[in-house]
């Protein structure tokens, strides 16, 4: 039998910031997993199956390569620089720097 932990707010906002910390214990793997059962959940609901599911592609221009034995997709400089400001981490910002330097010139 799980062990669930129990929390009684006694404020709104002790209540988010208990619900902040507990995702940043979880993980990211865990937060991916709860929010990819939510879809999964919202899709049963509206009476549609998960297997419906297709990755959307957000980059515009993507050129397939091979790598030795393995295929991989190449990103184009415009879709990089997006990437990487989306995910915000310390070395991404500083990529970010090179990229757009390489882009202007």
């Amino acid at each position: 039998m799980k062990k669930a932990w129990v929390h009684k707010a006694k404020s709104f906002e002790e209540a988010e910031r208990s619900d902040a910390a507990f995702w940043r214990r979880a993980g990211a793997a865990a937060r991916f997993e709860a929010g990819w059962t939510m879809v999964g959940e919202f899709l049963t609901m509206r009476g549609n199956s998960r297997a419906q599911l297709r990755l959307r592609r957000s980059v515009q221009r993507v050129r397939r390569s091979r790598y030795g034995n393995v295929s991989i997709n190449i990103l184009g400089l415009a879709e990089l620089i997006q990437a990487k400001q989306a995910t915000g981490r310390p070395q991404d910002k500083l990529d970010l720097a090179k990229l757009r330097k390489r882009r202007n010139n």
